[in-house]
């Protein structure tokens, strides 16, 4: 999945409804840019954490395969949920597994700590081996992306994804 990867609020046109119609989005959660690699590292936290990411893998591969027809493809309604439950699933891991350095904390964080996806940095804080990004950074994305995902279903949009 390439790095340049954004993720955005999109509205999916009605029948009867014009191009205007559909650029009227509620104010919220803004495009989250470069989202590629938080997207395959908490896919690894996943594992990791023994959390079933099987179903958003499908979608997350998916959506992204449709690049070669479509310019802007689209998470709809019916994947939405799948995602909701993969990122907070791997985020509630990620808060409870790590302290507020970064650094593995009680049962998940030994879990963590014990994958051969992740490393201690020097100061002890876990990082994704093959990124080299700090796992609570992963965390903070994935909570962004969680944010936006609960918006777009909450307001009857879709998370559009498009390639820098």
């Amino acid at each position: 999945m390439p790095t340049y990867l954004d993720l955005s609020l999109y509205r999916p046109r009605n029948p009867g409804e014009t191009a205007s119609d559909t650029a009227l989005l509620p104010e919220g959660p803004p495009t989250l840019a470069n989202m590629g690699p938080p997207l395959n590292d908490g896919l690894l936290t996943a594992e990791a954490l023994g959390i079933d990411a099987a179903e958003a893998r499908r979608n997350i591969d998916r959506v992204w395969g449709l690049f070669q027809v479509v310019a802007s493809p689209c998470f709809t309604d019916d994947d939405l949920p799948i995602l909701r439950e993969w990122l907070a699933g791997v985020t509630a891991g990620l808060r409870e597994g790590l302290d507020e350095k970064g650094r593995p904390h009680g049962g998940l964080g030994v879990r963590l700590s014990g994958s051969p996806h992740f490393e201690a940095d020097a100061d002890g804080r876990l990082m994704v081996r093959s990124s080299r990004r700090r796992l609570m950074d992963v965390r903070d994305e994935l909570e962004a992306l969680l944010r936006m995902v609960d918006f777009a279903a909450a307001h009857d949009l879709w998370v559009a994804m498009s390639e820098r």
